[in-house]
């Protein structure tokens, strides 16, 4: 019994197939790392040595960082007893500030001046009324 003719046209073309498909199969593992394999250790049954540490215990900062506003329980709105030019700011919006502390201070002239203007117009007032 012989081979068929088409069998003879077809056997190279299935020889490179099986050849490829063996030559697939008997690679590396699916997954495995590339490279040297003389340094790795623990194939099926060897022991694998490995060095162990005890647990410590150490603080771990906890830091939340966010973004928002912040308002006042109460809201007050300031005014001073006399007019004049502000020459300094001592507190600013936002500043925590205790009662009877200064938060601005005004031009000193501007008010000498003005009190000064007051009390002369008091003093003439008095002298009319004798």
């Amino acid at each position: 019994m012989g081979i068929p003719a088409s069998w003879n046209r077809k056997s190279p073309a299935i020889a490179l197939a099986i050849v490829t498909l063996l030559a697939g199969c008997g690679g590396k593992e699916a997954g495995a790392p590339k490279g040297d394999n003389t340094s790795r250790q623990g194939g099926p049954g060897e022991e694998i040595s490995v060095a162990a540490a005890p647990a410590l215990r150490t603080p771990i900062p906890r830091k939340i960082e966010f973004v928002g506003s912040l308002a006042g329980v109460e809201q007050v709105t300031l005014s001073s007893e006399v007019e004049g030019t502000v020459e300094k700011v001592h507190a600013d919006l936002g500043d925590p500030v205790r009662k009877g502390q200064t938060l601005a201070s005004l031009v000193q002239d501007e008010f000498v001046f003005r009190r000064d203007q007051a009390r002369a117009e008091t003093a003439q007032i008095a002298a009319k009324l004798g």
